[in-house]
């Protein structure tokens, strides 16, 4: 993850550095990355708002690809 020295010892401090998510934009896609230790939350979040804003969803870290068409 890019994130500052100071910002992530903050974020250790306060025990939310396994929040943080790196991500990759593209003209068709939207990649994020996210701590093992949140990867359930993470994924029911990002499921949720797939449907909400009607946009494709790849799981790639499911055993079979999990993949939402609008």
């Amino acid at each position: 993850m890019n994130v500052e020295d100071e910002i992530f010892e903050a974020m250790e401090e306060a025990g939310t550095d396994n929040r943080l998510t790196d991500y990759s934009l593209g003209s068709a896609v939207i990649y994020a990355a996210f701590a093992y230790s949140v990867a359930e939350e993470a994924y029911t979040i990002m499921r949720e708002l797939a449907l909400k804003h009607q946009v494709g969803f790849f799981n790639v870290s499911s055993n079979d690809g999990e993949i939402i068409f609008p």
